[in-house]
């Protein structure tokens, strides 16, 4: 689920809807801060990465409507994750910065993150 600024929802909004959001699958919340943007990395909750994440690296794919890119997701020492090249992703989704995406966990091998 991607909930955009652009669409005319304050940030606030967005981010209690992206909470709302139900799902039998897993998920976590990122929030498009300008370093996400204008980078390649964004941060993965500690407590997604801690309960259903195994490896250290793993290759993933991300999955928006009918396209799909690579990226990794990376794990610390202290559980706290990395979703590493995703700007193609926000790139081709005109990703901006206070966008708000819920990523579920659709497929755990190979690992498909769906926005």
């Amino acid at each position: 689920m991607l909930v955009a600024r652009r669409c005319n929802v304050p940030c606030s909004a967005a981010l209690e809807m992206a909470r709302d959001f139900k799902s039998k699958h897993p998920t976590f919340i990122s929030v498009a801060y300008p370093s996400y943007v204008k980078n390649s990395t964004a941060s993965v909750s500690v407590k997604f990465m801690r309960t259903h994440i195994k490896r250290s690296m793993q290759v993933v794919t991300i999955k928006h409507k009918n396209e799909s890119w690579p990226a990794k997701l990376i794990k610390f020492p202290w559980d706290h994750g990395k979703l590493s090249g995703w700007f193609p992703f926000a790139r081709a989704t005109s990703l901006c910065e206070g966008d708000v995406c819920v990523f579920e966990l659709t497929k755990r091998s190979p690992t498909v993150l769906e926005v």
